[in-house]
């Protein structure tokens, strides 16, 4: 669009907006009323004039116009500087119960695996799995070095091809969780399980999945602060933290369930 076309525009608007002034002499600055959804200006880049500044010397300083388009700040997508909430409706948010669950129900599932290898009565090969043998070349899983065989009801055997492990397959018995003591048989060691030992196991065992599920609930809650953190309100916070609660005792009260019936069958047996 040329300046004559323009100015002649600028001079009916000025004349129309504000009779008094008939004079027009700087149209590119009445231009700025007329809307840019009009089809004429669909395309053109509007500009609003600054007032000039004077140097040391007297001279003016033109500032650089800034186009109309250009000065709406773009939102930012952080909502923490933007102002924005989360809503825990709708937007992702870093706290994911069911996730999180998951991840206690596999706690559960291992616990009852550990249990099912200790039977009264019956000894299991399988409850000596857990057990790592240090040696000159390394660590090595019991069961990578010897065989382990029942006896009967209330003892395993440990055979080994090679005698001068037997040392460190004893030591490693002794002081592993499972507080077992070991004798010395013809065919190597023999492994009395008797049926305190099994329930101290089990409470051992039970010890180990409260804590890891207090390490779950521990990763839910930082989760969940994070959340509040990034624009999540407070109660939906809280109200998200007294759902988690919720899980979490159930899962604990889980455990002292498993426990208290595996304690009942091996004191029963």
């Amino acid at each position: 669009m040329s300046r004559h076309t323009l100015f002649q525009l600028g001079k009916l608007l000025s004349i129309r907006l504000r009779p008094h002034i008939l004079n027009v002499t700087r149209p590119i600055d009445t231009c700025i009323c007329i809307s840019r959804t009009h089809p004429t200006f669909q395309n053109s880049v509007f500009y609003r004039p600054y007032s000039s500044k004077k140097d040391k010397k007297g001279n003016k300083k033109q500032k650089h116009s800034k186009p109309i388009d250009d000065l709406d700040e773009p939102e930012d997508d952080n909502p923490r500087k933007s102002g924005k909430k989360k809503d825990s409706a709708s937007d992702a948010l870093d706290f994911d119960v069911e996730t999180l669950e998951d991840k206690m129900k596999d706690i559960i599932e291992r616990l009852k695996k550990d249990y099912s290898t200790m039977r009264a009565g019956r000894a299991n090969p399988a409850l000596l799995d857990s057990i790592v043998v240090p040696h000159s070349t390394g660590k090595t899983p019991l069961k990578d070095l010897a065989q382990v065989i029942v006896k009967d009801p209330q003892n395993l055997i440990v055979t080994v091809q090679d005698n001068s492990l037997l040392t460190a397959i004893d030591k490693a018995i002794r002081t592993s969780e499972l507080n077992l003591n070991p004798l010395e048989d013809t065919k190597g060691l023999r492994v009395p399980i008797p049926k305190h030992k099994l329930v101290n196991i089990a409470k051992k065992n039970a010890e180990h999945a409260r804590q890891k599920i207090r390490h779950v609930r521990q990763e839910g809650l930082k989760d969940l602060k994070k959340d509040v953190r990034d624009g999540l309100p407070v109660d939906d916070g809280n109200k998200l933290t007294k759902k988690f609660q919720v899980i979490v005792d159930k899962y604990t009260k889980d455990i002292d369930d498993i426990l208290k019936a595996k304690t009942k069958e091996i004191q029963n047996s």
